[in-house]
């Protein structure tokens, strides 16, 4: 920037000069040789064209000035950015449309990557134009839990995207701090959500980092952000409790399998334990508690804050064995949200991929919470009838990578046999 300063500045000067030239050719031919016949008329001369060179000079620079300062002002201005709005609301019902056309998570994930991308090369030149491209990375982050994120092809493309976002970031290095903290927490934010959804469908050990502790989460003003900020905030902690239960007691799959819910309630904690799990999960719970109030009129997160609500009241209840109206009244609450996106979202013609992955949802919801009514015993014919209806209904995938169908039909599958072995 300094030095492209330093050019304008030296063609300014550069210009001057033949101007000044100019200048003084013209007097001499308009008062010719007799004017300049004694010393002193040819110092005052002189002394004039040297005040008229200097405010030739002082003119370019002035002007120079005056357009640098408009040019960094509107550049560097974030005034009204979208970032700051504590208004905005994502166009859902547009972008679920937008990507309707995709028929697998390979096309989506190439869309994604290809839409992003492109904002981010052409339409980042200014810092409003910046904060709306890491808004529309914001507002597109929930489809990337749709792609296969173990695929060499997404690791590179989000690789370019982030590295997108760092490059741009530099060029308003000369922002005030206040505007510097609102860009470097928002792209921070998308890099740890990116990671996340990486790490958790990469299998292995289970990730139990803080990264989310890392971001200043309170300076978030607008709705969208606050809500992605405080839901994978409350996974962290939902993934550090699931953590340790496994390190003692040592169960493979979900917590939420008949025979892992039975060592769960069996085991006898010690206190600090006990304090520690109860720690993860109550923050866990305040995390989503604050995630629900940013995205009350929002119907896609409310769908998926509300279940990551449920499994924490579920998993309490499950180490405490003791079952309240309130984890009923939780998974219920779970279940019906997510069924208002499959209906609200319906396409009017064929299923689009988005829409099935939203149906996939609704029924896990409903599998989690028939496992919950096996592990109690409550009424196993029409447990079993529900878990049969879902496997009849819930759409086949086509993707290999698909981890909600899995689940789902791995929780009906040992629904039925768990209520087969008791009629036994």
């Amino acid at each position: 920037m300094k030095t492209r300063e330093n050019k304008k500045m030296f063609l300014y000067f550069v210009r001057a000069i033949p101007v000044a030239i100019i200048i003084v050719y013209i007097v001499a031919l308009i008062y010719g040789e007799e004017y300049f016949d004694s010393v002193n008329t040819i110092l005052s001369f002189s002394f004039n064209i040297l005040s008229l060179f200097i405010s030739v000079i002082a003119l370019f620079i002035s002007i120079f000035t005056y357009s640098s300062i408009d040019s960094v002002n509107m550049i560097s201005s974030m005034e009204g950015n979208v970032l700051c709005n504590e208004n905005y609301n994502a166009e859902y019902a547009i972008l679920v449309d937008n990507y309707s056309e995709c028929t697998d998570a390979k096309e989506l994930e190439e869309k994604l990557y290809q839409t992003i991308s492109k904002n981010l090369k052409e339409k980042s030149g200014t810092c409003m134009q910046f904060t709306d491209r890491i808004q529309e990375i914001l507002d597109s982050i929930l489809w990337y839990a749709y792609v296969d994120t173990k695929s060499d092809r997404y690791k590179e493309h989000i690789n370019e995207i982030i590295k997108s976002l760092d490059d741009s970031y530099k060029k308003f290095n000369s922002i005030s701090n206040g505007n510097q903290y609102i860009l470097s927490e928002h792209i921070k934010l998308i890099k740890n959500v990116l990671k996340y959804q990486e790490v958790t469908h990469a299998g292995g050990k289970p990730d139990t980092s803080s990264e989310m502790l890392n971001i200043r989460g309170r300076m978030f003003q607008n709705a969208v952000s606050k809500t992605i900020y405080y839901d994978y905030l409350g996974l962290e902690y939902h993934k550090k409790a699931v953590a340790l239960l496994r390190s003692i007691i040592g169960f493979e799959g979900t917590e939420f399998m008949q025979k892992n819910m039975e060592k769960i309630s069996a085991e006898n904690y010690s206190e600090e334990v006990k304090r520690e799990l109860f720690l993860y999960l109550s923050k866990a719970h305040e995390a989503f508690e604050k995630a629900m109030e940013s995205a009350s009129e929002d119907i896609l997160w409310k769908g998926y804050i509300t279940f990551n609500k449920a499994r924490i009241d579920l998993i309490c209840s499950v180490i405490l064995n003791k079952f309240d109206d309130n984890w009923d009244k939780s998974i219920r609450e779970a279940i019906y949200a997510r069924y208002g996106v499959v209906k609200i979202f319906a396409p009017k013609g064929e299923k689009s991929f988005l829409h099935k992955e939203f149906e996939k949802e609704y029924y896990y919801s409903k599998a989690l919470y028939l496992s919950m009514q096996t592990y109690r015993k409550t009424n196993d014919a029409f447990v079993k009838f529900e878990a049969e209806n879902i496997l009849k209904s819930i759409p086949e995938h086509s993707d290999k990578n698909c981890e909600v169908f899995d689940r789902t039909k791995i929780y009906i599958e040992d629904i039925l046999k768990t209520i087969e072995s008791r009629n036994a």
